[in-house]
């Protein structure tokens, strides 16, 4: 089961899926508001489950244990589910995931700081205006320029779903866990990082590492924040070769 991230649908996984559809059944779902779904409607407290119940019912339709994958934010909401219902799982990869208290609880305080002023300052842009605030977020993660070399039609895409964007990121501030909750998970996880990644996307990865007992690290050459669509092939080729090691 393959879980997008934000700015993204289940498309984004279209590279990928074609690579693994003859060895394994693919499930790639639209979260809550992309692709053909329906928006959530905004409630206080804003809480990760809104995804974590999506991505459930899913795993709940499957009818067996799966193969848990995520990107970005997808990776977030993937590794929610995991710790919530890790019966459901037999394996969890996680593409740059972006849990953010990950960095709290590995001592990463700095980075934490530097996100949350980056996505203080993309709020107020958008909240002033600007339809493209988005940029904030995709030049922080893919680096600087990446926005602007999208085609227009990802950036009109990237504006239409911005208020999703914050919420989701609402979701990231407000999800806690424990180190003791991260080493009691025995789920056997992939953690995979583009080496042109954003440094704060090195700290997530490396913090989950540290954090997971039964982790693996991964690093893609060459790749940035958006390895799915640029190197799907060596995510791919990750991914069976992590699922096909467990069988």
């Amino acid at each position: 089961m393959l879980v997008h991230g934000s700015f993204a649908n289940a498309n984004s996984w279209r590279q990928i899926s074609d690579l693994m559809s003859d060895r394994f059944r693919i499930l790639a779902p639209d979260l809550a508001g992309y692709g053909g779904t329906s928006a959530p409607k905004p409630v206080e407290p804003i809480r990760v489950d809104r995804h974590v119940e999506v991505v459930d019912a899913i795993m709940d339709y499957a009818g067996e244990p799966i193969h848990l994958v995520g990107h970005s934010a997808g990776g977030a909401f993937a590794l929610a589910t995991a710790l919530r219902h890790s019966s459901k799982i037999f394996s969890l990869t996680l593409v740059e995931p972006l849990p953010m208290h990950v960095l709290k609880l590995t001592g990463k305080d700095a980075t934490y700081d530097a996100v949350r002023d980056m996505y203080d300052a993309y709020v107020a842009d958008f909240e002033g205006g600007n339809q493209y605030a988005a940029k904030h977020v995709i030049d922080f993660w893919g680096g600087k320029g990446s926005f602007d070399s999208f085609p227009d039609k990802f950036k009109e895409f990237a504006a239409e779903t911005t208020p999703l964007n914050i919420m989701d990121w609402q979701t990231y501030w407000g999800d806690e866990q424990t180190a003791e909750a991260y080493r009691a998970f025995k789920v056997p996880t992939l953690v995979i990082k583009g080496e042109l990644g954003a440094p704060a996307a090195g700290d997530h990865c490396s913090g989950l590492y540290e954090l997971l007992i039964n982790s693996e690290y991964r690093e893609i050459p060459g790749a940035s924040h958006f390895a799915v669509a640029t190197h799907a092939k060596q995510v791919a080729d990750l991914i069976a070769e992590h699922v096909s090691g467990l069988r």
